[in-house]
């Protein structure tokens, strides 16, 4: 069931993952919303469109990879503790991948978590979601730490989707919102 109304993700920490044996088992609602304005696909930028000053970082470059449809993202946390986002029964996660890049020759404290950038995906120019909110060092959305001089950190966005969305989905968009602007970017 797909409703028109925005839920909020949840943040998925390592315990929601593990279903507990007596538990009856529910189905998360859809975060999903349907899109309501029209996409002009001439402001639409392409793939390789750097975030990084968009986002306030001038420093760094923030670029999209690739992505991938999965049950479950492995991850681990600035003590090397192993960390694993489960997608629930029906649903699959999008991760977006991302490339931080320090364009200089000092290291650089990025910090996009105070910056409350939000970030949607648009699927067929019909749907769109929020990222999700997880726990994840590597996750865009929260980033906060220090790139090295001219290296780089490969960071995810996380989205949960039904499978039969999942499944379905040949356009993928993604939408960044500054809260003064906003820039859409075709991954797909």
């Amino acid at each position: 069931d797909i409703t028109t109304e925005e839920i909020l993700p949840e943040i998925a920490t390592p315990e929601d993952s593990q279903p507990e044996d007596d538990e009856p088992s529910v189905l998360p609602e859809d975060n999903s919303e349907v899109v309501t304005e029209d996409i002009d696909d001439e402001d639409v930028k392409d793939s390789s469109y750097d975030i990084g000053a968009f986002v306030g970082e001038s420093n760094v470059s923030v670029q999209y990879m690739y992505y991938m449809v999965t049950d479950h993202y492995p991850s681990y946390d600035k003590d090397g503790m192993y960390i694993e986002i489960e997608a629930p029964t029906g649903y699959k996660l999008l991760v977006l991948k991302f490339k931080i890049e320090n364009k200089t020759n000092e290291d650089q404290y990025i910090d996009l978590y105070s910056k409350d950038i939000e970030y949607k995906i648009i699927l067929d120019n019909a749907r769109s979601a929020k990222q999700m909110l997880t726990i994840l060092m590597d996750d865009l959305y929260t980033y906060q730490d220090t790139v090295e001089a001219s290296m780089y950190e490969e960071v995810v966005l996380l989205f949960q989707l039904s499978d039969s969305i999942a499944e379905s989905m040949e356009d993928i968009k993604l939408k960044v919102d500054n809260g003064t602007d906003e820039v859409i970017i075709q991954l797909q």
